[in-house]
């Protein structure tokens, strides 16, 4: 089995109890990333409360960015946007994830984001093979497009500049499995879980620790 140099749980919402998520990221330092979704209406997407109670609080707990909906459309329609600013003052993000319906063209992604911040960006691909490197930007090879489909294999990586992850059905009942089909060598990686990490519309985290438990070990 292949093993990531970190795990990143998507999806933390308005009632995920923070202390666990910091319980947690001190059981396993440098093996979490916390995904922070923002563009929607839905539980899903934490309230500015949250964020700041994130950013306050817990200003040393990693976590990720992952712009969605209209906050993806509108930096990627290359639009100033005052909601996206403030989210500069937000402690915490190393990175910023677009999630966008169609692939975006890495260059501007980069250039994009550089309006608003010197993290890493992340963009979802599909296909055969990684796309060329891009200094600043990062790949999750997500076939799934965020429906739940584990992917019949993943492509190699390529000599990226940077990090490169994978994502798709990834749970507690087979990360295991999948992980041993990956063809990244060990620490070379990260995966991303959503749906996996979920019961009905709730974040568990006791299944993020369980995962954490079968690649890591308790």
């Amino acid at each position: 089995m292949s093993t990531p140099e970190f795990i990143t749980f998507t999806g933390l919402d308005n009632l995920t109890d923070l202390k666990g998520v910091f319980s947690l990221s001190r059981a396993y330092p440098g093996k979490v990333e916390w995904g922070v979704l923002y563009g929607g209406t839905s539980n899903r997407f934490p309230g500015w409360d949250v964020l700041l109670k994130l950013s306050l609080d817990y200003p040393e707990i990693p976590r990720a960015l992952h712009l969605c909906g209209p906050a993806s459309q509108l930096l990627m329609g290359g639009f100033y946007d005052r909601s996206l600013a403030q989210l500069c003052f937000i402690r915490g993000f190393g990175r910023w994830q677009i999630n966008a319906a169609a692939y975006p063209e890495p260059t501007r992604v980069r250039d994009r984001l550089k309006r608003y911040t010197e993290a890493p960006g992340i963009i979802q691909v599909r296909g055969e093979e990684f796309p060329p490197p891009v200094r600043g930007l990062q790949y999750l090879y997500d076939e799934s497009g965020g429906r739940g489909r584990v992917a019949s294999s993943w492509p190699a990586p390529s000599s990226l500049d940077g990090r490169c992850g994978y994502a798709g059905g990834l749970r507690p009942d087979n990360v295991q499995e999948v992980l041993a089909r990956c063809p990244a060598p060990d620490d070379s990686f990260w995966i991303d879980m959503e749906s996996g990490v979920r019961t009905g519309e709730d974040f568990d985290l006791a299944k993020c620790r369980r995962v954490l438990e079968l690649v890591y070990g308790r």
